[in-house]
């Protein structure tokens, strides 16, 4: 993913509800925006990672935290994800978003924080792992306590040295659905602003593994550019807002959906 490049607006020539609430009649769950069959091709993909899961829904049991670490050379970071948090916050999510920012002088410190903070939710850390001041092996244990998975910690901290930038993998319980941690690097190097969206963005990935594994899910969910800022399309919104909805629980299938009933 290159923050650099505008992202392609996409004008979407869709007939929304004039509501977007939703209703539950039985066991079957209304969907009155997006429209379903558009809900049903994101959260069900038709690709490996569809078949993989079984075409259950793919989801974080509670409404994941968002833990931004960054190296103490970065301190000046906090205004700027501050300002993340909050637009997060006013994109209109029916879940509260529980945030925090903090530095480490060391991924042995990073790794602490982890601890502290919990490790069952959503981890972005700035972090260069080929500093040599911050011992680069040890960030893998890091993810390793994230992930919960020396191989997934292996194959994320290989990736970021040889393509550093903005890297994400996560741990799912392929048995129920469950989404139960997602890790995030992202490289020092960027200016602030750009760290920003890359963090802004990496929420929004780790939401919806189902829908991010799709090609077309940059640019369906995200308008805007480095310049201008980068924000959720209406669709996008419209996806979460009913997505975060807490009657969408992991392991529901396409059957469980409904169209919503006209009123």
């Amino acid at each position: 993913m290159h923050l650099m490049e505008p992202v392609v607006k996409i004008v979407l020539g869709l007939l929304f509800c004039l509501w977007t609430s939703t209703t539950v009649l039985g066991a079957e769950f209304q969907v009155c925006s997006p429209p379903l069959d558009e809900l049903i091709a994101f959260t069900f993909p038709k690709n490996n990672l569809g078949d993989w899961s079984g075409q259950r829904l793919l989801k974080y049991a509670h409404p994941p935290k968002l833990i931004v670490l960054a190296p103490a050379k970065k301190s000046g970071l906090k205004d700027t994800v501050t300002e993340v948090f909050a637009r997060i916050a006013k994109d209109g999510l029916k879940t509260p978003l529980d945030s925090s920012f903090d530095t480490y002088e060391s991924f042995e410190q990073a790794e602490a924080m982890v601890d502290e903070l919990g490790n069952r939710g959503i981890v972005v850390i700035v972090a260069d792992l080929l500093d040599p001041s911050l011992k680069p092996g040890e960030l893998r244990s890091v993810l390793e306590r994230v992930l919960g998975s020396r191989t997934k910690a292996e194959k994320l901290a290989s990736k970021s040295e040889s393509n550093p930038g903005y890297l994400a993998n996560n741990t799912i319980n392929i048995l129920t659905g469950e989404v139960i941690s997602t890790a995030s690097v992202i490289s020092p190097d960027y200016d602030d602003t750009r760290i920003g969206l890359a963090i802004y963005i990496a929420y929004y990935f780790a939401l919806s593994p189902s829908a991010t594994s799709l090609g077309d899910f940059y640019s369906r969910f995200f308008e805007g550019s480095l310049e201008t800022g980068i924000t959720l399309t209406q669709f996008g919104r419209e996806y979460f807002r009913t997505f975060s909805d807490e009657r969408v629980v992991f392991g529901m299938t396409p059957n469980d959906f409904v169209k919503c009933l006209e009123q």
